[in-house]
């Protein structure tokens, strides 16, 4: 049965609705729906609940745009039977920000897509929350995983740990973790990491790996506090990637194991292709990426 999309572009997830940069594109899944009886004895349909995948494009934090990512948010809704949300968030280029406006922007989303009066008005239920990164994407959905440190002002504690429990998976392509061995490696590239983040002073800068450490070195590090003991990780890194070396997916890899259990985190570095070709070859025939996303979103779904 072919899948069913209804796509509706550039949704507003804040008050600053004119800004293209605070918008997303929702391609909401309406196949298969079944059909249920009402307390009025009358036949109506039933959207089942389904995965939600929500695609942080990359670009560091300075260049990228949600319309860039069409193709991919088409392939994982009909391989992964999924619902999908691809988000813009301000950029250094076109808004003149620096960190941390980009995650806060990303956590906004977040909130405005776990909201049950927007899912009601667009149609989508949601049984598992996964997000879906890719180079500083990557960066950013996990810190939003392991911190509550990246949490905006007028985000409750209580709303950001809801969020935090929501998400059951996080995919990360060609994923930046340790901004500082980063920025030491390729350091006449090293102002395409500091100019967005807005200073040198790597000491204050928010670096998944950093949480990670704290997270391994507290009393009962060997395994995750209770609001993420659920989460699950797919971390794909190409050895063929230009701009980000595969250490730094294979160091945080690690890490990811000793926090959450080796059983949680599956990783390969056995793909192909060039630092954005892994995310452009999404929904290629034959695409191993493509089929290593669709069985581990398949794996994490919860039963509806």
């Amino acid at each position: 049965m072919p899948v069913q999309l209804a796509v509706t572009r550039n949704v507003p997830y804040s008050s600053d609705s004119i800004n293209p940069k605070l918008q997303l594109d929702l391609y909401v899944n309406t196949s298969d729906t079944n059909t249920t009886r009402s307390t009025a004895s009358t036949l109506q349909p039933s959207k089942p609940q389904l995965p939600l995948l929500i695609y942080i494009h990359g670009g560091l934090w300075a260049d990228g745009d949600k319309n860039a990512h069409c193709n991919i948010a088409l392939t994982l809704a009909k391989r992964c039977q999924a619902h999908v949300a691809v988000i813009n968030y301000r950029l250094l280029k076109t808004d003149k920000v620096h960190w941390p406006v980009y995650i806060h922007d990303v956590i906004h989303a977040l909130v405005w897509l776990q909201q049950a009066e927007n899912r009601k008005t667009y149609q989508f239920d949601v049984s598992t929350t996964m997000l879906v990164g890719h180079s500083v994407g990557a960066t950013m959905a996990s810190l939003i995983a392991v911190t509550t440190d990246v949490r905006p002002d007028d985000v409750s504690s209580d709303a950001m740990r809801q969020l935090r429990a929501s998400i059951d998976g996080i995919v990360c392509l060609q994923g930046m973790y340790n901004l500082s061995a980063y920025v030491q490696r390729y350091a006449d590239w090293a102002s395409a990491v500091t100019d967005p983040l807005g200073t040198k002073d790597t000491s204050t800068w928010q670096e998944p790996h950093r949480y990670l450490t704290q997270l391994a070195e507290m009393d009962n590090g060997s395994s995750a506090d209770t609001t993420d003991s659920h989460l699950r990780w797919l971390i794909l890194h190409s050895p063929d990637d230009e701009w980000v070396n595969t250490e730094q997916s294979t160091e945080f890899t690690e890490q990811l194991k000793a926090v959450y259990g080796a059983d949680a985190v599956e990783s390969h570095t056995d793909i192909t292709g060039g630092h954005h070709d892994v995310v452009k070859n999404i929904g290629l025939t034959n695409d191993k990426i493509t089929d290593l996303i669709t069985k581990f979103v398949l794996s994490v779904v919860r039963p509806s």
